[in-house]
Protein backbone atom coordinates (compact mmCIF):
# COMPACT_ATOMS: atom_id res chain seq x y z
CA UNK A 1 0.00 0.00 0.00
CA UNK A 2 2.89 2.41 -0.32
CA UNK A 3 2.95 4.73 2.66
CA UNK A 4 -0.38 3.39 4.06
CA UNK A 5 0.28 -0.27 4.67
CA UNK A 6 -2.51 -2.25 6.33
CA UNK A 7 -2.06 -2.49 10.10
CA UNK A 8 -3.66 -4.66 12.76
CA UNK A 9 -6.78 -2.49 12.59
CA UNK A 10 -8.26 -0.88 9.47
CA UNK A 11 -8.81 2.85 9.94
CA UNK A 12 -11.97 4.23 8.30
CA UNK A 13 -13.02 7.89 8.19
CA UNK A 14 -16.67 8.80 7.50
CA UNK A 15 -17.49 12.38 6.44
CA UNK A 16 -21.24 12.91 6.92
CA UNK A 17 -23.62 14.86 9.07
CA UNK A 18 -26.60 12.55 8.41
CA UNK A 19 -27.49 10.46 11.48
CA UNK A 20 -28.94 7.64 9.39
CA UNK A 21 -25.69 7.38 7.38
CA UNK A 22 -23.60 7.40 10.54
CA UNK A 23 -25.83 4.74 12.08
CA UNK A 24 -25.65 2.58 8.94
CA UNK A 25 -21.85 2.55 8.84
CA UNK A 26 -21.53 2.23 12.60
CA UNK A 27 -23.49 -0.99 12.30
CA UNK A 28 -21.45 -2.32 9.38
CA UNK A 29 -18.12 -1.39 10.99
CA UNK A 30 -18.78 -2.74 14.45
CA UNK A 31 -16.10 -5.45 14.06
CA UNK A 32 -12.94 -5.06 16.20
CA UNK A 33 -10.73 -4.97 13.14
CA UNK A 34 -11.97 -1.46 12.35
CA UNK A 35 -11.10 1.92 13.82
CA UNK A 36 -14.11 4.05 12.86
CA UNK A 37 -13.96 7.84 12.93
CA UNK A 38 -16.79 10.29 11.98
CA UNK A 39 -16.48 13.99 11.10
CA UNK A 40 -19.23 16.41 10.04
CA UNK A 41 -17.72 18.17 7.04
CA UNK A 42 -14.85 18.21 4.54
CA UNK A 43 -12.80 20.78 6.47
CA UNK A 44 -12.77 18.54 9.53
CA UNK A 45 -12.13 15.58 7.24
CA UNK A 46 -8.94 17.13 5.83
CA UNK A 47 -7.59 17.81 9.31
CA UNK A 48 -8.44 14.30 10.49
CA UNK A 49 -6.89 12.68 7.41
CA UNK A 50 -3.55 14.39 8.13
CA UNK A 51 -3.54 13.03 11.70
CA UNK A 52 -5.18 9.63 11.25
CA UNK A 53 -3.99 8.66 7.73
CA UNK A 54 -6.95 6.28 7.30
CA UNK A 55 -7.05 3.34 4.95
CA UNK A 56 -10.58 4.11 3.70
CA UNK A 57 -12.44 7.45 3.38
CA UNK A 58 -16.23 7.41 2.98
CA UNK A 59 -17.62 10.81 2.00
CA UNK A 60 -21.33 11.65 1.78
CA UNK A 61 -21.79 14.06 -1.16
CA UNK A 62 -24.37 16.73 -0.33
CA UNK A 63 -26.99 17.39 -2.98
CA UNK A 64 -26.21 21.10 -2.98
CA UNK A 65 -22.46 21.06 -3.57
CA UNK A 66 -19.34 19.38 -4.86
CA UNK A 67 -17.43 19.39 -1.55
CA UNK A 68 -16.96 15.60 -1.69
CA UNK A 69 -15.47 15.78 -5.21
CA UNK A 70 -13.05 18.52 -4.15
CA UNK A 71 -12.21 16.56 -1.00
CA UNK A 72 -11.23 13.56 -3.13
CA UNK A 73 -9.07 15.74 -5.37
CA UNK A 74 -7.23 17.11 -2.32
CA UNK A 75 -6.67 13.58 -1.06
CA UNK A 76 -5.28 12.40 -4.41
CA UNK A 77 -3.00 15.42 -4.76
CA UNK A 78 -1.32 14.72 -1.41
CA UNK A 79 1.53 12.18 -1.69
CA UNK A 80 0.84 10.90 1.83
CA UNK A 81 -2.80 10.07 1.06
CA UNK A 82 -2.88 9.57 -2.69
CA UNK A 83 -3.37 5.79 -2.46
CA UNK A 84 -6.25 5.77 0.08
CA UNK A 85 -9.52 4.07 -0.89
CA UNK A 86 -12.16 6.73 -1.46
CA UNK A 87 -15.89 5.82 -1.44
CA UNK A 88 -18.39 8.49 -2.43
CA UNK A 89 -22.02 8.39 -1.21
CA UNK A 90 -24.53 10.35 -3.27
CA UNK A 91 -28.27 11.01 -2.97
CA UNK A 92 -28.37 12.26 -6.53
CA UNK A 93 -28.56 9.75 -9.37
CA UNK A 94 -26.83 11.68 -12.12
CA UNK A 95 -24.32 10.70 -14.78
CA UNK A 96 -22.35 13.85 -14.02
CA UNK A 97 -21.61 12.42 -10.58
CA UNK A 98 -19.91 9.44 -12.22
CA UNK A 99 -17.90 11.67 -14.52
CA UNK A 100 -16.80 14.12 -11.84
CA UNK A 101 -16.16 11.39 -9.27
CA UNK A 102 -13.99 9.14 -11.35
CA UNK A 103 -12.16 12.13 -12.79
CA UNK A 104 -11.34 13.26 -9.25
CA UNK A 105 -10.05 9.76 -8.36
CA UNK A 106 -13.03 8.24 -6.53
CA UNK A 107 -12.68 4.43 -6.21
CA UNK A 108 -16.41 3.74 -6.05
CA UNK A 109 -19.78 5.53 -5.82
CA UNK A 110 -22.82 4.27 -3.91
CA UNK A 111 -26.17 5.92 -4.56
CA UNK A 112 -28.44 6.28 -1.58
CA UNK A 113 -30.61 4.91 -0.21
CA UNK A 114 -28.84 1.56 0.10
CA UNK A 115 -29.16 -1.50 2.31
CA UNK A 116 -26.75 -2.78 4.94
CA UNK A 117 -25.86 -5.82 2.83
CA UNK A 118 -24.55 -3.63 0.02
CA UNK A 119 -22.46 -1.55 2.43
CA UNK A 120 -21.12 -4.71 4.11
CA UNK A 121 -20.13 -6.21 0.74
CA UNK A 122 -18.40 -2.96 -0.25
CA UNK A 123 -16.45 -2.94 3.03
CA UNK A 124 -15.38 -6.57 2.52
CA UNK A 125 -14.30 -5.74 -1.01
CA UNK A 126 -12.22 -2.81 0.23
CA UNK A 127 -10.62 -4.98 2.93
CA UNK A 128 -9.61 -7.50 0.27
CA UNK A 129 -8.26 -4.66 -1.84
CA UNK A 130 -6.17 -3.45 1.09
CA UNK A 131 -4.92 -6.95 1.77
CA UNK A 132 -4.03 -7.45 -1.90
CA UNK A 133 -2.30 -4.09 -2.00
CA UNK A 134 -0.30 -5.02 1.07
CA UNK A 135 0.65 -8.35 -0.49
CA UNK A 136 1.56 -6.65 -3.76
CA UNK A 137 3.68 -4.12 -1.89
CA UNK A 138 5.52 -6.88 -0.09
CA UNK A 139 6.05 -8.78 -3.31
CA UNK A 140 7.18 -5.58 -4.99
CA UNK A 141 9.66 -4.97 -2.20
CA UNK A 142 10.99 -8.49 -2.54
CA UNK A 143 11.08 -8.12 -6.30
CA UNK A 144 13.00 -4.86 -5.98
CA UNK A 145 15.47 -6.58 -3.66
CA UNK A 146 15.80 -9.45 -6.11
CA UNK A 147 16.40 -6.98 -8.92
CA UNK A 148 18.94 -5.18 -6.77
CA UNK A 149 20.70 -8.45 -5.94
CA UNK A 150 20.54 -9.43 -9.58
CA UNK A 151 22.07 -6.14 -10.68
CA UNK A 152 24.71 -6.48 -8.01
CA UNK A 153 25.35 -10.07 -9.09
CA UNK A 154 25.69 -8.97 -12.72
CA UNK A 155 28.25 -6.36 -11.72
CA UNK A 156 30.15 -8.82 -9.56
CA UNK A 157 29.86 -11.48 -12.25
CA UNK A 158 31.40 -9.13 -14.79
CA UNK A 159 34.17 -8.22 -12.35
CA UNK A 160 34.67 -11.89 -11.52
CA UNK A 161 34.69 -12.82 -15.18
CA UNK A 162 37.36 -10.23 -15.86
CA UNK A 163 39.33 -11.42 -12.83
CA UNK A 164 38.96 -15.07 -13.83
CA UNK A 165 39.98 -14.24 -17.35
CA UNK A 166 43.13 -12.56 -16.06
CA UNK A 167 43.79 -15.40 -13.62
CA UNK A 168 43.20 -17.94 -16.37
CA UNK A 169 45.73 -16.18 -18.53
CA UNK A 170 48.11 -15.96 -15.57
CA UNK A 171 47.57 -19.65 -14.79
CA UNK A 172 48.19 -20.58 -18.40
CA UNK A 173 51.43 -18.62 -18.42
CA UNK A 174 52.40 -20.10 -15.05
CA UNK A 175 51.71 -23.64 -16.27
CA UNK A 176 53.71 -22.90 -19.36
CA UNK A 177 56.60 -21.69 -17.23
CA UNK A 178 56.26 -24.67 -14.89
CA UNK A 179 56.33 -27.04 -17.87
CA UNK A 180 59.51 -25.40 -19.08
CA UNK A 181 60.97 -25.53 -15.56
CA UNK A 182 60.06 -29.22 -15.24
CA UNK A 183 61.75 -29.96 -18.54
CA UNK A 184 64.80 -27.98 -17.47
CA UNK A 185 64.79 -29.77 -14.12
CA UNK A 186 64.56 -33.14 -15.83
CA UNK A 187 67.54 -32.21 -17.96
CA UNK A 188 69.42 -30.99 -14.89
CA UNK A 189 68.51 -34.19 -13.04
CA UNK A 190 69.85 -36.23 -15.92
CA UNK A 191 73.04 -34.19 -15.84
CA UNK A 192 73.17 -34.56 -12.05
CA UNK A 193 72.69 -38.33 -12.29
CA UNK A 194 75.51 -38.51 -14.81
CA UNK A 195 77.71 -36.29 -12.64
CA UNK A 196 76.91 -38.39 -9.55
CA UNK A 197 77.65 -41.52 -11.50
CA UNK A 198 80.89 -39.99 -12.75
CA UNK A 199 81.77 -38.81 -9.24
CA UNK A 200 80.92 -42.20 -7.73
CA UNK A 201 82.99 -44.01 -10.34
CA UNK A 202 85.91 -41.65 -9.78
CA UNK A 203 85.53 -42.02 -6.01
CA UNK A 204 85.44 -45.80 -6.30
CA UNK A 205 88.40 -45.72 -8.65
CA UNK A 206 90.37 -43.58 -6.21
CA UNK A 207 89.43 -45.85 -3.30
CA UNK A 208 90.42 -48.91 -5.33
CA UNK A 209 93.76 -47.39 -6.29
CA UNK A 210 94.59 -46.37 -2.72
CA UNK A 211 93.45 -49.76 -1.41
CA UNK A 212 95.65 -51.56 -3.93
CA UNK A 213 98.61 -49.38 -2.97
CA UNK A 214 98.08 -50.21 0.71
CA UNK A 215 97.59 -53.94 0.12
CA UNK A 216 100.52 -54.05 -2.29
CA UNK A 217 102.82 -53.58 0.70
CA UNK A 218 102.12 -57.28 1.41
CA UNK A 219 102.49 -58.84 4.84
CA UNK A 220 99.65 -58.07 7.20
CA UNK A 221 98.11 -55.58 4.82
CA UNK A 222 97.10 -58.10 2.20
CA UNK A 223 93.28 -58.35 2.26
CA UNK A 224 93.22 -56.70 5.71
CA UNK A 225 91.37 -53.54 4.62
CA UNK A 226 88.81 -55.52 2.63
CA UNK A 227 88.08 -57.80 5.59
CA UNK A 228 87.78 -54.85 7.98
CA UNK A 229 85.38 -53.21 5.49
CA UNK A 230 83.32 -56.41 5.25
CA UNK A 231 82.98 -56.67 9.04
CA UNK A 232 82.33 -52.93 9.43
CA UNK A 233 79.56 -52.91 6.79
CA UNK A 234 77.85 -55.88 8.48
CA UNK A 235 77.90 -54.14 11.87
CA UNK A 236 76.76 -50.81 10.37
CA UNK A 237 73.78 -52.50 8.75
CA UNK A 238 72.89 -54.26 12.00
CA UNK A 239 72.97 -50.81 13.64
CA UNK A 240 70.38 -49.62 11.06
CA UNK A 241 72.58 -46.78 9.83
CA UNK A 242 71.74 -44.84 6.67
CA UNK A 243 73.07 -45.94 3.28
CA UNK A 244 75.25 -42.82 3.16
CA UNK A 245 76.78 -43.59 6.57
CA UNK A 246 77.35 -47.22 5.57
CA UNK A 247 79.07 -46.11 2.35
CA UNK A 248 81.34 -43.72 4.27
CA UNK A 249 82.18 -46.42 6.84
CA UNK A 250 83.02 -48.91 4.09
CA UNK A 251 85.30 -46.37 2.38
CA UNK A 252 86.95 -45.43 5.69
CA UNK A 253 87.53 -49.12 6.47
CA UNK A 254 89.19 -49.67 3.08
CA UNK A 255 91.41 -46.60 3.55
CA UNK A 256 91.94 -46.64 7.32
CA UNK A 257 95.65 -47.41 6.84
CA UNK A 258 96.22 -44.72 4.21
CA UNK A 259 98.46 -42.87 6.68
CA UNK A 260 100.91 -45.79 6.63
CA UNK A 261 101.75 -44.84 3.06
CA UNK A 262 103.58 -41.83 4.48
CA UNK A 263 105.98 -44.12 6.42
CA UNK A 264 109.00 -45.89 4.93
CA UNK A 265 108.03 -49.44 4.01
CA UNK A 266 110.70 -51.07 6.20
CA UNK A 267 109.75 -48.99 9.21
CA UNK A 268 106.06 -49.73 8.69
CA UNK A 269 106.58 -53.50 8.42
CA UNK A 270 108.75 -53.58 11.53
CA UNK A 271 106.16 -51.66 13.51
CA UNK A 272 103.15 -53.64 12.35
CA UNK A 273 104.72 -57.08 12.47
CA UNK A 274 106.76 -56.78 15.64
CA UNK A 275 105.11 -53.87 17.51
CA UNK A 276 108.60 -52.51 18.20
CA UNK A 277 108.15 -50.03 21.07
CA UNK A 278 110.68 -47.60 19.64
CA UNK A 279 108.68 -47.39 16.42
CA UNK A 280 105.11 -47.44 17.74
CA UNK A 281 104.96 -43.79 18.81
CA UNK A 282 105.19 -42.66 15.20
CA UNK A 283 103.00 -45.41 13.77
CA UNK A 284 100.02 -44.85 16.08
CA UNK A 285 99.61 -41.43 14.53
CA UNK A 286 98.95 -42.88 11.07
CA UNK A 287 95.12 -42.32 11.32
CA UNK A 288 95.78 -38.59 11.79
CA UNK A 289 98.13 -38.57 8.80
CA UNK A 290 95.65 -40.56 6.73
CA UNK A 291 92.82 -38.22 7.73
CA UNK A 292 94.86 -35.17 6.75
CA UNK A 293 95.67 -36.82 3.43
CA UNK A 294 92.00 -37.54 2.61
CA UNK A 295 90.22 -34.46 3.96
CA UNK A 296 91.65 -32.29 1.19
CA UNK A 297 89.84 -34.46 -1.38
CA UNK A 298 86.30 -33.25 -2.09
CA UNK A 299 83.70 -35.74 -0.86
CA UNK A 300 86.06 -37.49 1.57
CA UNK A 301 85.56 -35.13 4.53
CA UNK A 302 83.32 -37.55 6.50
CA UNK A 303 85.60 -40.47 5.65
CA UNK A 304 88.62 -38.51 6.92
CA UNK A 305 86.80 -37.76 10.19
CA UNK A 306 86.05 -41.46 10.75
CA UNK A 307 89.67 -42.47 10.10
CA UNK A 308 91.06 -39.77 12.41
CA UNK A 309 89.28 -41.24 15.45
CA UNK A 310 89.69 -45.02 15.02
CA UNK A 311 92.22 -45.10 17.89
CA UNK A 312 89.96 -43.25 20.35
CA UNK A 313 88.89 -45.22 23.44
CA UNK A 314 85.48 -45.32 25.09
CA UNK A 315 86.97 -44.11 28.39
CA UNK A 316 88.76 -41.16 26.76
CA UNK A 317 92.31 -42.58 27.00
CA UNK A 318 92.72 -42.91 23.23
CA UNK A 319 94.14 -40.51 20.68
CA UNK A 320 94.41 -38.09 19.00
CA UNK A 321 91.66 -36.07 20.75
CA UNK A 322 90.72 -38.15 23.81
CA UNK A 323 87.06 -38.40 22.79
CA UNK A 324 84.74 -40.53 24.94
CA UNK A 325 81.91 -42.91 24.06
CA UNK A 326 79.19 -41.24 21.94
CA UNK A 327 81.45 -38.35 21.00
CA UNK A 328 83.54 -40.82 19.01
CA UNK A 329 81.97 -41.18 15.52
CA UNK A 330 80.03 -44.43 15.18
CA UNK A 331 82.09 -45.35 12.11
CA UNK A 332 85.31 -44.95 14.09
CA UNK A 333 84.01 -47.18 16.89
CA UNK A 334 82.98 -49.88 14.40
CA UNK A 335 86.29 -49.87 12.48
CA UNK A 336 88.28 -49.89 15.74
CA UNK A 337 86.69 -53.22 16.77
CA UNK A 338 86.81 -54.72 13.26
CA UNK A 339 90.47 -53.68 12.80
CA UNK A 340 91.56 -55.11 16.15
CA UNK A 341 89.76 -58.40 15.56
CA UNK A 342 90.95 -58.96 11.98
CA UNK A 343 94.56 -58.02 12.78
CA UNK A 344 94.91 -60.50 15.64
CA UNK A 345 92.53 -63.26 14.54
CA UNK A 346 92.95 -63.40 10.75
CA UNK A 347 96.22 -61.59 9.90
CA UNK A 348 98.76 -62.53 12.57
CA UNK A 349 96.98 -65.74 13.53
CA UNK A 350 98.88 -65.89 16.81
CA UNK A 351 95.57 -66.17 18.65
CA UNK A 352 92.37 -68.11 18.12
CA UNK A 353 89.11 -66.31 17.41
CA UNK A 354 87.93 -67.21 20.91
CA UNK A 355 91.10 -65.76 22.48
CA UNK A 356 90.79 -62.53 20.50
CA UNK A 357 87.15 -62.19 21.57
CA UNK A 358 88.25 -62.63 25.20
CA UNK A 359 90.76 -59.81 24.73
CA UNK A 360 88.06 -57.63 23.24
CA UNK A 361 85.65 -58.44 26.08
CA UNK A 362 88.26 -57.28 28.59
CA UNK A 363 88.41 -53.92 26.79
CA UNK A 364 84.63 -53.37 26.58
CA UNK A 365 83.68 -50.16 28.34
CA UNK A 366 87.25 -48.90 28.46
CA UNK A 367 88.26 -49.21 24.81
CA UNK A 368 85.43 -50.77 22.82
CA UNK A 369 81.66 -50.20 22.49
CA UNK A 370 79.68 -53.13 23.98
CA UNK A 371 76.96 -52.93 21.34
CA UNK A 372 79.48 -53.10 18.49
CA UNK A 373 81.27 -56.06 20.09
CA UNK A 374 77.88 -57.79 20.31
CA UNK A 375 77.36 -57.26 16.55
CA UNK A 376 80.91 -58.53 15.85
CA UNK A 377 79.99 -61.83 17.51
CA UNK A 378 76.91 -62.04 15.31
CA UNK A 379 79.12 -61.49 12.25
CA UNK A 380 81.42 -64.34 13.33
CA UNK A 381 78.37 -66.60 13.77
CA UNK A 382 77.13 -65.72 10.28
CA UNK A 383 80.49 -65.98 8.52
CA UNK A 384 82.85 -68.18 10.59
CA UNK A 385 86.22 -69.17 9.11
CA UNK A 386 85.97 -72.38 11.08
CA UNK A 387 82.90 -74.18 12.40
CA UNK A 388 84.43 -74.13 15.87
CA UNK A 389 84.28 -70.32 15.85
CA UNK A 390 80.47 -70.39 15.81
CA UNK A 391 78.46 -70.10 19.02
CA UNK A 392 74.75 -70.53 19.73
CA UNK A 393 72.49 -67.47 19.89
CA UNK A 394 69.57 -67.86 22.27
CA UNK A 395 66.87 -65.54 23.53
CA UNK A 396 67.56 -63.99 26.91
CA UNK A 397 64.36 -65.46 28.35
CA UNK A 398 65.15 -68.94 26.97
CA UNK A 399 68.29 -69.32 29.11
CA UNK A 400 68.35 -72.29 31.48
CA UNK A 401 70.44 -73.51 34.36
CA UNK A 402 73.57 -75.35 33.29
CA UNK A 403 74.08 -73.41 30.05
CA UNK A 404 77.56 -71.95 29.55
CA UNK A 405 78.06 -68.40 28.29
CA UNK A 406 80.21 -68.22 25.15
CA UNK A 407 80.41 -64.44 25.53
CA UNK A 408 80.19 -62.06 28.42
CA UNK A 409 76.88 -60.28 29.01
CA UNK A 410 77.30 -56.51 29.09
CA UNK A 411 74.91 -53.74 30.07
CA UNK A 412 74.12 -51.04 27.52
CA UNK A 413 76.65 -48.84 29.36
CA UNK A 414 79.46 -51.37 28.85
CA UNK A 415 79.57 -52.83 32.37
CA UNK A 416 80.09 -56.59 32.48
CA UNK A 417 77.15 -58.34 34.11
CA UNK A 418 78.45 -61.92 33.72
CA UNK A 419 81.81 -63.02 32.23
CA UNK A 420 82.36 -65.50 29.42
CA UNK A 421 82.45 -69.09 30.62
CA UNK A 422 79.84 -68.55 33.33
CA UNK A 423 77.75 -71.66 33.90
CA UNK A 424 74.27 -70.34 34.53
CA UNK A 425 72.70 -71.03 37.90
CA UNK A 426 69.36 -70.05 39.34
CA UNK A 427 71.04 -67.09 41.03
CA UNK A 428 72.73 -65.85 37.83
CA UNK A 429 69.52 -66.29 35.82
CA UNK A 430 67.58 -64.25 38.37
CA UNK A 431 70.29 -61.60 38.25
CA UNK A 432 70.02 -61.38 34.45
CA UNK A 433 66.22 -61.15 34.44
CA UNK A 434 66.07 -58.63 37.29
CA UNK A 435 68.61 -56.37 35.61
CA UNK A 436 66.77 -56.61 32.26
CA UNK A 437 63.63 -55.22 33.89
CA UNK A 438 65.51 -52.13 35.08
CA UNK A 439 67.93 -51.59 32.19
CA UNK A 440 67.09 -53.77 29.13
CA UNK A 441 69.84 -56.07 27.88
CA UNK A 442 70.40 -57.38 24.36
CA UNK A 443 67.65 -59.78 23.35
CA UNK A 444 70.04 -62.54 22.21
CA UNK A 445 72.80 -64.17 24.30
CA UNK A 446 75.72 -66.30 23.07
CA UNK A 447 76.24 -69.72 24.65
CA UNK A 448 78.51 -72.65 23.81
CA UNK A 449 77.20 -75.37 21.54
CA UNK A 450 75.11 -77.56 23.84
CA UNK A 451 75.72 -80.58 21.59
CA UNK A 452 79.49 -80.02 21.42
Amino acid sequence: MGKNKISEKIKILLVSRKPEIIELFSYCLADDIFVFKVVQDVAQGLKTVRKLIPHIIICHLDTNGDDGILFCEDIRNNSLTSDLIFLLLSNKHDDSIWQKGYKAGVDDIVFLPVGKAVIASKIKLFVRMLSNRDMIDKLSTKYEKVLHYLDDYKVRYKDLSRTLSKEKELLYNSLKQITLMVKEREEKNKELVELNKFYHNNRQSLVSVLTEIITSRGGLHREHSKKVAEIAVFIAREQKLSSKDIDNIQTAALLHEAGLLLLPEVQMEECINDFAPKMMEGVIQHPVKGSALLEIITGFEDVAKIIRHIHEHADGTGYPDGFKRRKIPIGSRIISVANFFDTLAYRKRKFSVADVLKMIDREVGSKFDANIVYQLRRYINRYPEQISDRTVEINLYALKQGMKLAAAIFTIHGAMLLPEGTILSEESLNRILQYDKVDPLKEMVFITDMDG
